[in-house]
């Protein structure tokens, strides 16, 4: 007969066990949930990459608070920490998309302002030319020049900007089997 009860209160705490997690764990995804809403608030489907990354860097961050503890091997830890925050970083650069920041204030130094002159719309045209140049390139050589120098800045760009995305998928390509606890 004591066996009998025994078993039967070890299944009544198992229950109670059970109800307990399942409470918890309720409770803790709409925890989770609440947490998510900012990031998803912002987000739009026509947005492309930037909020597909803002996205990741916001789960990656949450990832990376869970490895960063005392439970895992010290040397994995900061390994993968750092990698973390390493993505992180690219994905925030990749969203400012200010990889010639630099060389563009340089630009504008020298050329000037971007200028836009709206043309007077040519007989029979619906609509007038905008002619797009710098203060101090308005036409003739100076022009060709500043255009010249201008579609140098963006090959610059876009070959940093490629660098930067080849490196955040190779890190996630390598690392992210290892982003767990």
């Amino acid at each position: 007969m004591k066996a009998k009860v025994i078993e039967i209160m070890d299944d009544i705490e198992a229950i109670i066990s059970r109800i307990v997690f399942a409470g918890k764990r309720f409770f803790r995804n709409i925890w989770r949930i609440i947490q998510w809403v900012p990031v998803l608030w912002e987000d739009e489907d026509w947005n492309g990459p930037y909020n597909i990354l803002t996205i990741l860097s916001y789960k990656l961050g949450r990832v990376k608070k869970v490895l960063d503890n005392e439970y895992t091997d010290p040397d994995e830890r900061k390994k993968n920490v750092e990698t973390i925050s390493r993505v992180q970083e690219l994905i925030k650069d990749i969203n400012e998309d200010d990889f010639c920041k630099e060389e563009w204030i340089k630009h504008t130094e020298k050329w000037g302002q971007l200028k836009l002159d709206f043309l007077k719309p040519k007989e029979g045209e619906p609509a007038g030319e905008v002619k797009i140049y710098r203060e101090k390139a308005a036409d003739g050589d100076a022009y060709e020049q500043e255009r010249i120098e201008c579609l140098k800045v963006f090959e610059i760009e876009a070959e940093r900007q490629d660098k930067a995305y080849h490196e955040l998928f190779e890190l996630i390509e390598k690392n992210i089997s290892k982003w767990w606890d």
